[in-house]
């Protein structure tokens, strides 16, 4: 088994919540501060926890199909080329979280079988972070789920790809902008899967506002809307329990940021502060494509956004 060379990791609106998921709607910074204060020391024994599972470096292995990434018992990562999409499954006690789907299909349901014969349980959420094809058309291969997003996540979605014909015409022009063979050979694939008569869309059906937390199981999932990176239905999710950041590779760095229309980059570096007042070592970043990053800092990040 091969490590990857990455640095192990150091010390709105919703449908009625089923189960033991609780929404609490839109803490103020206040709130949040208050809460971080009072939850530190179960959030420190929880990374002690993962510190313990957690291997010396990041696992990696594979099916052959895609190649998986564990960063500890309850965490795992797995891949989907050519564009690496990112599709992680979190263990929270009594269900599965999965935070994006990939843009297949049929390869979401074979990742699907894959995290049934290493976790046993059923996945109760579904993650998007976004609302493009290769972060959603594998929605469908979790049909038990709820599927959480921003409200213009499912906006987006059904504007972009309900109808068949204005799906197709946006995948097309992917096809046409794609410089490689093997992403051209992709979208193609996913083009065809798109067209035919077992495809569903699925968007997502639960709506996270700014600042909102959802507990799912064990673990609190606090969400961020940071619209203009990429694109408007963009959100940051932040489980501090485990020390995980879902973001964008950008936030790791120290700029230049695409940012697009619609983007405030004093709110997204207000976002960024927030997290790290938790007081929570954030221990890996997850980007919606590529390898995770070790020991983000957010701090340069912070820095260039405060200059434009």
């Amino acid at each position: 088994m091969r490590r990857l060379k990455l640095p192990a990791a150091s010390g709105g609106e919703s449908s009625i919540c089923k189960d033991k998921d609780i929404w609490i709607r839109s803490l103020t910074p206040r709130q949040t501060a208050g809460n971080a204060l009072a939850g530190r020391f179960i959030i420190t024994a929880a990374l002690i926890s993962l510190f313990i599972c957690m291997p010396a470096g990041i696992r990696a292995a594979g099916t052959g199909d895609f190649p998986e990434i564990r960063l500890s018992d309850r965490i795992l990562i797995l891949k989907h080329a050519p564009w690496a999409e990112t599709m992680t499954v979190i263990d929270a006690g009594p269900g599965l979280i999965v935070v994006d789907t990939w843009g297949s299909p049929s390869a979401a349901l074979k990742a699907g079988s894959r995290i049934d014969s290493i976790f046993h349980k059923s996945v109760k959420w579904v993650i998007n972070t976004h609302h493009h094809w290769d972060h959603t058309f594998g929605n469908q291969a979790f049909p038990g789920a709820d599927f959480i997003g921003h409200k213009n996540c499912k906006l987006d979605m059904e504007a972009d790809y309900q109808d068949p014909e204005i799906r197709k015409t946006q995948l097309e022009a992917g096809v046409k902008l794609a410089e490689q063979a093997s992403t051209r050979r992709y979208m193609t694939a996913v083009l065809e899967e798109s067209s035919g008569k077992d495809f569903r869309l699925c968007p997502t059906n639960r709506f996270c506002s700014d600042r909102d937390t959802l507990r799912a199981g064990e673990l609190s999932l606090l969400f961020y809307h940071t619209p203009g990176i990429h694109t408007r239905s963009n959100i940051t999710v932040f489980i501090p329990e485990l020390g995980l950041l879902f973001a964008r590779r950008e936030f790791a760095g120290s700029g230049p940021f695409a940012l697009e229309s619609g983007a405030d980059p004093e709110m997204i570096a207000r976002v960024l502060k927030d997290i790290l007042a938790s007081g929570t070592h954030i221990l890996y970043l997850i980007p919606g494509h590529g390898d995770p990053v070790a020991n983000p800092g957010l701090k340069e990040a912070i820095r260039y956004l405060e200059g434009l």
